[in-house]
């Protein structure tokens, strides 16, 4: 057998009759029905990928297909056992026969300019009216065992008469995601975009559909202001987490958007993950993946030097001011702070704090009064713990009780990633202290 050249027919599809030609080799003549395994190589020619693939051997010179068992395929070829194959790290395997040919799962795709190896798990002495080979070559190889051996082993230039047939696969449609501005400021809506293509030339796209669960740090705004040129439906409940598409139809090489707003909940950098989009005419595509970064105000936070003073005595209040936001600068930061009436600032007020000596902020306290005003300070991006600075102002206690200190809002902007800078509101700052006679 040795000096001998093969030909075999190899189809892959689920519709054999319907699948058009994508390799074959029929010129074989000599049909060989002895206990013999066979495998067969081939190369697909460029127009792919393909879909619904079937594979078939010939007992003659094309005309009768015949198949027994089952084939499995590598894009490699396989040196081990026939009994072996099933647990082999083969990319398909047949799963089932129909007019004589194999017929894979619509699921597998042969892709252009690529070569494959066939390894039957039946010898020829099971296949109906056995395998027709000859001396020409079709650009594969044949392969049998076991008469050399018990693993499968290359016959030179040598083929069995073979066909592979398939349907050309569309091409899945292909999701962009956009998040514009890429920085935005915590508890503010914007658009999260979809952009859809069809890149199939000749191919509309019917029946796309894809699902995205949002990161926990949006949600669906409220209204959810749904914008859809794909046709289908978009589910996105407001305040939920879920955005939902589905029966889109999209024309060869058209695309289209959607947008939904989303409000962003929490400070910190977030990653948007689609699950993978599809179509009626393709398998699944690729996920789409967006990343930004919801931005924070800056945190104020002070404390007195001792929770109880006696009346007329002086203490210090200090604030610390922080940028939590890793990757973006504060700059205008600022807040004013009104002391209750048993406080008021001392003379000398002792002023001093980072913030004005290493920040350039600049800060009004006023002797005798009772406003503290912090403005123009920027602090630097966050590292592993946030950028902070410190002020701290010398009061005296003028009123015996209970003296809660509540300042304005924290308020900040930052640069949005355009030059435009983007105004932020954070939460007062409190502290109280215990005014004693």
């Amino acid at each position: 057998m040795s000096s001998m050249r093969w030909s075999m027919m190899v189809a892959l599809s689920a519709l054999p009759l319907l699948g058009e030609t994508i390799v074959e080799q029929t010129a074989g003549t000599q049909n060989v029905r002895q206990a013999v395994f066979f495998g067969q190589s081939f190369t697909t020619p460029g127009g792919g990928p393909w879909r619904n693939i079937t594979f078939n051997f010939f007992s003659d010179r094309g005309v009768t297909p015949a198949a027994a068992g089952t084939v499995y395929v590598f894009t490699s070829a396989y040196n081990g056992t026939p009994s072996a194959l099933s647990t082999s790290q083969y990319v398909a395997r047949s799963t089932g026969i129909s007019n004589g040919s194999y017929v894979f799962d619509p699921s597998f795709v042969l892709q252009s300019n690529t070569r494959y190896f066939v390894y039957a798990s039946r010898t020829a002495a099971n296949i109906p009216g056995g395998i027709n080979v000859s001396q020409a070559n079709a650009g594969g190889n044949l392969f049998t065992c076991c008469s050399g051996g018990p693993t499968f082993r290359s016959v030179p230039a040598g083929n069995a008469n073979f066909r592979v047939s398939g349907n050309t696969a569309s091409l899945p449609p292909v999701l962009t995601q956009s998040f514009v501005p890429t920085k935005v400021a915590l508890y503010s809506t914007h658009a999260l975009y979809f952009e859809i293509t069809n890149p199939n030339r000749n191919v509309a796209l019917t029946g796309i559909a894809f699902k995205d669960m949002l990161p926990g740090v949006m949600v669906v705004g409220t209204p959810n202001n749904v914008s859809n040129n794909c046709g289908g439906t978009v589910t996105a409940p407001p305040n939920s987490l879920s955005i939902a598409f589905s029966g889109g139809a999209l024309a060869a090489q058209a695309s289209c958007t959607i947008s939904v707003d989303v409000k962003a909940l929490k400070p910190e950098l977030f990653t948007n993950t689609t699950e993978p989009i599809s179509s009626d005419q393709s398998g699944p595509g690729a996920a789409s993946v967006v990343q930004g970064r919801v931005i924070g105000p800056g945190v104020a936070r002070k404390t007195f030097a001792a929770a109880t003073v006696p009346l007329g005595s002086t203490t210090s209040l200090t604030f610390t001011v922080s940028n939590q936001n890793r990757g973006t600068y504060l700059v205008n930061i600022g807040f004013s702070d009104d002391l209750p009436a048993g406080l008021q600032i001392a003379s000398p007020n002792h002023l001093t704090g980072s913030c004005i000596t290493d920040e350039g902020a600049a800060v009004t306290a006023p002797p005798g009064g009772r406003n503290i005003t912090l403005w123009s300070l920027v602090l630097s991006a966050a590292g592993s713990d946030p950028a902070s600075c410190t002020i701290s102002v010398n009061v005296v206690a003028v009123q015996a009780g209970v003296q809660e200190n509540v300042s304005g809002p924290i308020t900040a902007t930052f640069d949005e990633g355009s030059g435009d800078f983007v105004g932020l509101s954070g939460s007062p700052a409190r502290a109280t202290i215990v005014i004693t006679h």
